[in-house]
């Protein structure tokens, strides 16, 4: 397999690109995009799966038949992302129909295919097919029964790919933990009736745990515009430059503007949260100051703001955790460095290009090194609840994409942030049920490696489980 060039090249950023697309940190409707039909219209996957048969030994995977063209597809696959190479987008579109690139990119199902790599080897149990579609039952290292199912078009292109795990019937928050358990992950679960302005937990594993949130950052950003704009100092309509000393990396697609554009701060707003555009939040970080950011911390209520004293642009982030600066210990300096060290490197970086490990940034987490942001679910539960209390805006902006589809009988409102990084994936929510009563309910996880696109599917049906996607709500209910 031909291995992907440089982050600086077009090809390594094209695919980190289309890899971080399929991360958590856009939203879970981008995780849960890649069926591609004929019309090249994407369908939703994430659907739990009934209770999958008995693992068999690797040998059974000449069960696959290579002699139907779903069959020979689906063994191609499995070799993929079982396989020590990176997924090769170029030699991906060789046997993938047209439609696929134009729903997903030029890289299509290239970037899927990786990300399920990244968590692979995956054992084989059952196979089921026709000549033109294939169900492939796999389990995760942890344990995760995950079907692919494999669509094959006349001219014997593959024109979609459905990943499906499995997830168990969830009646509690015990059995949501017994869930979280089966990946081996981290994590935190939080749930609370918010209530003028303070959060009464109705459900608590350890939420006032402080760990990594990756983009939940962003609401912090968002506090702080919303208090510009109430002081006067900030417009909605204002315009922002968009420079290449601001540009970050994917999420988001303000990267991809020309050097000079101009964008509206609610633009730029509406972005950060709806797409997770990390490029829109360094813009409105520059505007505001980071010292803004920093006092916008402390006032939505994190316990320890020092934790996210100095306050990192994303750019700065990728810099300090994958950046390709010469000084391979730039993660330890900034992990024993004091709070006025590590405003000093950030000062370094200031002009330093954007090059970085694209290895590192899919394989090793930095939060290990302190690099990122961090906090309890307690505090973003309090985060949540100081953002209601600002203009309807800032609550129309969280609910751009509320990152499931919810029952209306359940809930009136559903706001909506995650965050990706490597070894990290936070899910929160901000809801108001029908009676009126506001609600939050998170989940934050951290792993020592790659948290994989089963793993992110997963999650994301849990979560509804609780918040009553497919029957009533347990998060009423407890």
């Amino acid at each position: 397999m031909q291995i992907p060039g440089s982050l600086g090249s077009r090809t390594g950023r094209r695919e980190l690109r289309n890899l971080r697309r399929v991360a958590v940190a856009a939203s879970a409707s981008a995780l849960i995009s890649f069926v591609v039909a004929a019309s090249a219209s994407p369908v939703a996957l994430a659907e739990p799966v009934d209770t999958p048969p008995e693992a068999s030994s690797a040998a059974a995977v000449s069960a696959i038949p290579a002699d139907t063209p779903a069959g020979s597809h689906s063994a191609h696959i499995l070799d993929l992302i079982n396989g020590d190479d990176p997924v090769s987008p170029e030699a991906v579109r060789e046997w993938t129909d047209p439609s696929v690139a134009a729903a997903l990119g030029p890289d299509g199902l290239a970037a899927p295919l990786e990300q399920l790599r990244t968590t692979g080897p995956y054992e084989f149990v059952d196979y089921s097919g026709t000549n033109t579609a294939a169900t492939v039952t796999l389990k995760t290292r942890t344990g995760l029964p995950v079907e692919l199912r494999i669509y094959v078009s006349a001219d014997n292109t593959v024109n979609g790919l459905l990943v499906r795990p499995h997830t168990p019937d969830i009646g509690s928050f015990d059995d949501l933990s017994s869930a979280l358990d089966i990946i081996g992950t981290d994590y935190s679960i939080f749930a609370a009736r918010v209530d003028e302005g303070e959060c009464v937990a109705v459900h608590d594993t350890n939420g006032d745990r402080a760990m990594p949130m990756a983009s939940l950052s962003k609401l912090y950003v968002l506090g702080a515009v919303a208090d510009a704009i109430e002081d006067g100092d900030l417009r909605w309509n204002e315009r922002l430059t968009v420079t290449d000393a601001l540009k970050s990396l994917p999420t988001g697609e303000m990267q991809n503007l020309a050097d000079g554009s101009t964008v509206t701060v609610r633009e730029a707003a509406e972005k950060m949260i709806s797409v997770s555009d990390n490029t829109a939040t360094d813009l409105l970080i520059d505007r505001l100051g980071r010292d803004a950011i920093e006092a916008q911390v402390a006032a939505m209520g994190h316990h320890d703001p020092d934790l996210l004293t100095p306050f990192p642009t994303t750019r700065e982030t990728f810099l300090l955790g994958f950046g390709n600066s010469g000084n391979p210990e730039l993660r330890e300096t900034w992990r024993e460095a004091s709070q006025a060290d590590r405003i000093a490197t950030l000062d370094a970086l200031d002009g330093a290009p954007l090059d970085v490990d694209e290895n590192a940034i899919i394989y090793r987490p930095a939060y290990p090194d302190g690099v990122g942001w961090f906090a309890s679910q307690l505090d973003i539960c309090a985060a949540y609840a100081h953002l209601m209390d600002k203009a309807t805006t800032v609550t129309d902006i969280l609910a751009i994409n509320p990152g499931l589809t919810l029952s209306s009988h359940d809930w009136s409102y559903t706001g909506f942030k995650g965050g990706s990084m490597p070894g990290v994936l936070a899910t929160t929510w901000l809801l108001t049920d029908n009676s009126g009563q506001d609600w939050y309910f998170g989940i934050q996880q951290s792993s020592a490696g790659a948290i994989g696109l089963a793993e992110n599917l997963y999650t994301f049906e849990l979560a509804g489980k609780i918040m009553g996607r497919n029957d009533a709500a347990v998060l009423q209910i407890n």
